[in-house]
């Protein structure tokens, strides 16, 4: 893949383990991550998820042997395009350029990201305070500060946290927070209140 021939892509750096990937992007601005599926002992999805907790926006386009083989698990991580990685370079720069666009590739061809993944359509499934406790998970609140904050049990909030992850096929708070980011959620109007600060 030597991407290098495209002149809108500058490759700032490769890494052969996912930790060594996630240490640069620490310290450093990145727009695209392309990655493999297999990682040895890890894998691409798992890899990629980690990304996302730190940087909700990044895109990635993930790619490998078995592409038509794990597009369910593809489709539950909000990342921006799959592609088979026998493909030649002329479709590698398609799916960058694609996925840089703001649009998706799935497998062989552009696509609108509706297609990869319709956020949006699932949004209504959810009941008004499930959107709220999503909102709020996803911006980083704990369990407890969202029962104290809305007059709530944990336990509560526990079981709203269980049915939005059932409903959205989500299981993680990386992927919550993306869905919120991407769907257009915050536009309901639920969004986090200013923490109060003691003196």
């Amino acid at each position: 893949m030597e991407l290098k021939k495209n002149s809108r892509i500058e490759i700032l750096a490769t890494f052969d383990e996912g930790e060594d990937a996630l240490s640069f992007a620490k310290e450093h601005s990145i727009d695209l991550l392309l990655i493999d599926y297999n990682l040895g002992m890890t894998n691409g999805i798992e890899i990629g998820q980690k990304f996302l907790e730190h940087h909700p926006k990044l895109k990635i386009l993930l790619f490998s042997m078995y592409a038509l083989e794990i597009v369910d698990d593809f489709r539950k991580t909000g990342f921006d395009g799959l592609i088979d990685k026998s493909k030649d370079f002329e479709d590698f720069s398609l799916a960058v350029e694609a996925v840089l666009d703001g649009r998706a590739y799935l497998i062989d061809r552009v696509c609108d990201r509706r297609e990869v993944i319709d956020y949006n359509k699932e949004v209504p499934i959810l009941s008004e305070r499930e959107k709220q406790v999503l909102c709020l998970l996803a911006q980083g609140w704990k369990q407890y500060d969202i029962a104290k904050e809305l007059h709530l049990s944990v336990r509560t909030i526990e079981g709203h946290r269980e049915r939005i992850c059932k409903k959205l096929n989500l299981t993680s708070i990386a992927q919550l927070a993306l869905y919120a980011a991407r769907s257009g959620i915050y536009r309901f109007g639920f969004h986090a209140p200013e923490k109060k600060t003691e003196h």
